[in-house]
């Protein structure tokens, strides 16, 4: 799987959350399933550094307000499972 698939498929459950805890959920079972591939866990971490920096690189006006909710949400969730 490319980065940029992950990237995108992650940014597209993310439009359909509904709050802050499903956005949790979203990113937790999107590196789980990664796990289930036998993906190695350097690898894994850097596809969520990865989606975590693009996710930073998004502005609010490209995103409608539930949607830009979810992505800052994905990112403070993101940051706090990496910087362990």
């Amino acid at each position: 799987m490319r980065i940029d698939e992950y990237k995108t498929g992650i940014l597209l459950q993310l439009e359909k959350a509904i709050d802050c805890e499903e956005v949790v959920q979203i990113i937790d079972l999107s590196a789980d399933l990664l796990r289930n591939k036998n993906i190695h866990a350097k690898r894994i971490t850097n596809y969520l550094k990865q989606l975590q920096q693009g996710l930073e690189g998004f502005s609010q006006r490209d995103f409608g307000p539930v949607h830009w909710f979810n992505i800052q949400c994905a990112v403070r969730h993101l940051r706090k499972i990496t910087s362990n």
